[in-house]
Protein backbone atom coordinates (compact mmCIF):
# COMPACT_ATOMS: atom_id res chain seq x y z
CA UNK A 1 0.00 0.00 0.00
CA UNK A 2 1.47 3.44 -0.97
CA UNK A 3 1.90 6.21 1.52
CA UNK A 4 -0.96 7.99 0.48
CA UNK A 5 -3.32 5.38 0.51
CA UNK A 6 -2.09 4.71 4.05
CA UNK A 7 -2.87 8.28 5.12
CA UNK A 8 -6.00 8.26 3.99
CA UNK A 9 -7.06 5.09 5.99
CA UNK A 10 -5.60 5.41 9.12
CA UNK A 11 -7.32 9.36 8.91
CA UNK A 12 -10.78 8.11 8.16
CA UNK A 13 -10.25 5.50 10.58
CA UNK A 14 -9.17 8.22 13.38
CA UNK A 15 -12.33 10.29 11.93
CA UNK A 16 -14.40 7.10 12.68
CA UNK A 17 -13.11 6.43 15.92
CA UNK A 18 -13.50 10.58 17.08
CA UNK A 19 -17.42 9.50 15.66
CA UNK A 20 -17.43 6.96 17.81
CA UNK A 21 -16.04 9.02 20.88
CA UNK A 22 -18.67 11.39 19.96
CA UNK A 23 -21.30 9.53 19.78
CA UNK A 24 -20.96 7.67 23.36
CA UNK A 25 -24.11 7.11 25.40
CA UNK A 26 -24.58 8.28 28.74
CA UNK A 27 -23.29 4.60 29.76
CA UNK A 28 -19.92 5.52 28.36
CA UNK A 29 -19.43 8.86 30.37
CA UNK A 30 -17.38 10.39 32.77
CA UNK A 31 -17.38 13.67 34.97
CA UNK A 32 -14.55 16.16 34.06
CA UNK A 33 -13.17 17.90 37.45
CA UNK A 34 -11.22 21.10 37.69
CA UNK A 35 -8.42 21.01 40.52
CA UNK A 36 -8.43 24.20 42.25
CA UNK A 37 -6.34 25.09 45.83
CA UNK A 38 -4.28 22.42 45.51
CA UNK A 39 -0.54 21.89 44.67
CA UNK A 40 -1.44 21.22 40.85
CA UNK A 41 1.77 19.57 40.20
CA UNK A 42 0.69 16.88 42.14
CA UNK A 43 -2.18 15.67 40.08
CA UNK A 44 -1.64 16.88 36.71
CA UNK A 45 2.32 16.86 34.68
CA UNK A 46 3.49 20.23 33.96
CA UNK A 47 2.25 21.45 31.06
CA UNK A 48 -1.13 19.95 31.17
CA UNK A 49 -4.23 21.34 32.01
CA UNK A 50 -5.09 21.40 36.04
CA UNK A 51 -8.20 18.59 35.65
CA UNK A 52 -9.06 15.16 36.12
CA UNK A 53 -11.77 13.14 34.88
CA UNK A 54 -14.11 10.10 36.91
CA UNK A 55 -15.22 7.52 35.55
CA UNK A 56 -17.93 4.93 36.42
CA UNK A 57 -15.41 2.29 36.71
CA UNK A 58 -12.46 0.92 35.70
CA UNK A 59 -13.74 -0.61 32.29
CA UNK A 60 -15.38 2.26 31.00
CA UNK A 61 -12.56 3.70 32.15
CA UNK A 62 -10.25 1.65 30.09
CA UNK A 63 -12.17 1.51 26.91
CA UNK A 64 -12.11 5.38 26.57
CA UNK A 65 -8.37 4.98 26.70
CA UNK A 66 -7.79 1.73 24.51
CA UNK A 67 -9.60 4.56 21.90
CA UNK A 68 -7.44 6.78 22.37
CA UNK A 69 -4.37 4.43 22.77
CA UNK A 70 -5.75 3.61 19.03
CA UNK A 71 -5.81 7.06 17.66
CA UNK A 72 -2.42 7.75 18.76
CA UNK A 73 -1.06 4.71 17.02
CA UNK A 74 -3.03 6.01 13.76
CA UNK A 75 -1.60 9.48 14.38
CA UNK A 76 1.63 8.33 14.28
CA UNK A 77 1.28 6.33 11.40
CA UNK A 78 -0.14 9.31 9.35
CA UNK A 79 2.84 11.62 10.84
CA UNK A 80 5.35 8.73 9.31
CA UNK A 81 3.54 8.58 6.29
CA UNK A 82 3.13 12.06 5.57
CA UNK A 83 6.97 12.52 6.01
CA UNK A 84 7.42 11.04 2.17
CA UNK A 85 4.71 13.22 0.77
CA UNK A 86 4.85 17.05 0.91
CA UNK A 87 1.53 18.26 -1.16
CA UNK A 88 -0.83 20.77 0.91
CA UNK A 89 -2.88 17.83 1.47
CA UNK A 90 -0.45 15.32 3.51
CA UNK A 91 0.58 18.70 5.51
CA UNK A 92 -2.90 18.88 6.96
CA UNK A 93 -3.31 15.91 7.94
CA UNK A 94 -0.26 15.66 9.35
CA UNK A 95 -1.16 18.40 11.47
CA UNK A 96 -4.32 17.03 12.53
CA UNK A 97 -2.35 13.56 13.87
CA UNK A 98 -0.22 15.93 15.91
CA UNK A 99 -3.15 17.55 17.65
CA UNK A 100 -5.15 14.37 18.22
CA UNK A 101 -1.91 13.02 20.11
CA UNK A 102 -1.76 16.09 21.94
CA UNK A 103 -5.36 15.80 22.70
CA UNK A 104 -5.91 12.03 23.46
CA UNK A 105 -2.51 12.15 25.74
CA UNK A 106 -4.50 14.79 27.85
CA UNK A 107 -7.11 12.79 28.08
CA UNK A 108 -5.41 9.58 29.40
CA UNK A 109 -3.03 12.17 31.63
CA UNK A 110 -6.93 12.84 32.75
CA UNK A 111 -7.87 9.77 33.62
CA UNK A 112 -4.75 8.74 35.64
CA UNK A 113 -5.50 10.36 39.25
CA UNK A 114 -8.92 8.23 39.16
CA UNK A 115 -6.78 5.46 39.65
CA UNK A 116 -3.47 6.50 41.38
CA UNK A 117 -3.12 9.02 43.41
CA UNK A 118 -4.93 7.68 46.65
CA UNK A 119 -4.54 11.36 48.84
CA UNK A 120 -6.77 12.87 46.17
CA UNK A 121 -8.81 11.48 43.37
CA UNK A 122 -8.54 7.74 44.37
CA UNK A 123 -9.55 8.54 47.67
CA UNK A 124 -12.49 6.70 47.30
CA UNK A 125 -10.65 3.60 46.56
CA UNK A 126 -9.33 3.33 50.26
CA UNK A 127 -10.55 0.76 52.72
CA UNK A 128 -12.02 2.54 55.64
CA UNK A 129 -9.45 3.35 58.23
CA UNK A 130 -6.68 3.13 54.96
CA UNK A 131 -3.71 5.87 55.76
CA UNK A 132 -3.44 7.63 52.05
CA UNK A 133 0.25 6.56 50.76
CA UNK A 134 0.72 3.45 52.58
CA UNK A 135 1.74 0.55 50.39
CA UNK A 136 -0.90 -2.14 49.05
CA UNK A 137 -3.45 0.10 50.72
CA UNK A 138 -5.73 0.34 47.64
CA UNK A 139 -7.81 -1.53 45.36
CA UNK A 140 -9.40 -1.06 41.84
CA UNK A 141 -13.22 -1.42 41.44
Amino acid sequence: MLPRDRVARNASLDRRLEIVALEAGDVWSYERKFVSGHDQRAFVPDGFFPLYDVYPNCTITQMWNTLRVTRIQLGEDIIEDCASLKDTESMAELGRAKQVIVEMTREICAARPQMTNCSFAARQKLSDGVVPGAPYTYYVA
